[in-house]
């Protein structure tokens, strides 16, 4: 029951996070760009280039949740979640290719897929031994 209650939770942050970055890369580039402008301000003010943190660091770390969330959904299988992941970051590349307002991108699409496999491989590492134990 327990192990049930769990991978719900994974199913339920998964699908969170899945939301909330259809929602974030699918609207209008300028209201993004508004809201990322403290972090850009930030980057900038540590003489690092806002472009590199929001677009690579942003592009992998706001990825890794959902691959933490599949994982967890898929008791541990990190493989199986990053291709889930890097399958919906494939769609939200190709819906901003028809997007005039947005851009469609083969790096975005790596660097996502990189931060699924991270969250993923995470929680692989961490948590696959307890299930092993308990299965």
């Amino acid at each position: 029951m327990r192990d049930r209650v769990v991978r719900c939770g994974g199913w339920l942050v998964a699908t969170m996070t899945a939301s909330w970055l259809l929602w974030m890369t699918l609207r209008p580039n300028p209201q993004v760009a508004a809201r990322l402008h403290p972090i850009a301000s930030a980057a900038e003010t540590h003489g690092l280039s806002a472009a590199f943190v929001i677009g690579t660091v942003g592009n992998v770390a706001v990825f890794v949740p959902l691959g933490m969330g599949l994982a967890v959904a898929l008791k541990g299988r990190a493989g199986a979640a990053t291709l889930i992941g890097a399958g919906l970051s494939l769609v939200i590349e190709g819906l901003q290719f028809l997007l005039p307002s947005r851009v469609s991108s083969l790096v975005d699409f790596v660097l996502n897929s990189m931060g699924v496999a991270l969250g993923a491989f995470i929680v692989h590492l961490t948590l696959r031994k307890i299930w092993r134990h308990h299965d």
